[in-house]
């Protein structure tokens, strides 16, 4: 490297200065110093570095415009994979209304049947309680589920439609014997066969039954029939009834019984 020796024009100090360096500053004052005219290689380092500069330029403009084409290839691709995934959940969307469709129907009316079959279970609980039986009979009977979305659905509205005409009808019938017109019968048909029938008699006319009549039984009496004992009754031409149910008081009672 070739070296120039100067003066400095401010402090007279010598000063060293590379070729082809047309500008620099004292290293003991710091003046300033510019060098008249310019050397070769000054002007073809200045032309060189400004080609060095013109190329980086070209460079930094090629490599923003290649940033800027992979942005946008990112940019387009991201749109594309959003439009493949709304065609995507179109279709999910599509399936599940058509699958709706098909299988929804029937589950919205079975839904339906349920709550109307909830709401007449609440309107037979206002009518027990008011006591008004004949009403709760009838919506107790109106119990049934109409259709057989699950196996078991049917089975639930069936034993809760008998369990509420069993216990309407309990409740009517003590409702009844507690009225003066109606009264329970003192016991159960089966059990008052083989009495002897003047005390059965005795039974129905304490009960508050007001006709009650003995007759001789037309059947034969067996080896193990004994007279004066009751071969069947009937009340109001019923032979079959429980201590749980209900007659007129003025029913007509016959009591048949064995006599030789």
């Amino acid at each position: 490297m070739k070296l120039i020796t100067l003066k400095c024009p401010n402090c007279d100090a010598t000063l060293e200065v590379q070729d082809g360096i047309d500008t620099f500053y004292c290293m003991y004052c710091g003046n300033k110093i510019m060098l008249d005219g310019m050397s070769k290689v000054a002007y073809q380092s200045k032309v060189k570095v400004k080609e060095m500069e013109h190329k980086e330029h070209i460079v930094d403009k090629q490599n923003e415009q290649e940033r800027f084409k992979l942005i946008m290839k990112a940019e387009e691709e991201k749109r594309s994979d959003r439009a493949i995934g709304k065609i995507f959940i179109g279709y999910i969307l599509f399936f599940l209304l058509l699958l709706g469709g098909l299988g929804g129907i029937p589950y919205v009316e079975h839904r339906k049947n349920i709550k109307q079959l909830k709401e007449i279970e609440s309107e037979i609980n206002q009518a027990i309680n008011s006591e008004d039986y004949d009403r709760a009979l009838l919506l107790a009977n109106q119990l049934y589920c109409k259709d057989n979305w699950t196996s078991g659905e049917d089975e639930v509205w069936d034993t809760k439609r008998e369990n509420y005409i069993s216990l309407i009808l309990d409740k009517k019938r003590i409702s009844e014997s507690a009225s003066e017109d109606y009264i329970l019968v003192p016991n159960n048909s089966d059990n008052l066969i083989g009495k002897n029938y003047s005390k059965v008699v005795k039974q129905f006319e304490s009960a508050g039954f007001t006709n009650v009549i003995a007759k001789v039984s037309t059947k034969k009496s067996g080896l193990l029939d004994w007279d004066n004992t009751v071969e069947h009754i009937t009340i109001s031409g019923k032979s079959s009834f429980t201590k749980e149910d209900t007659f007129a008081k003025d029913s007509t009672v016959v009591i048949y019984y064995y006599l030789d």
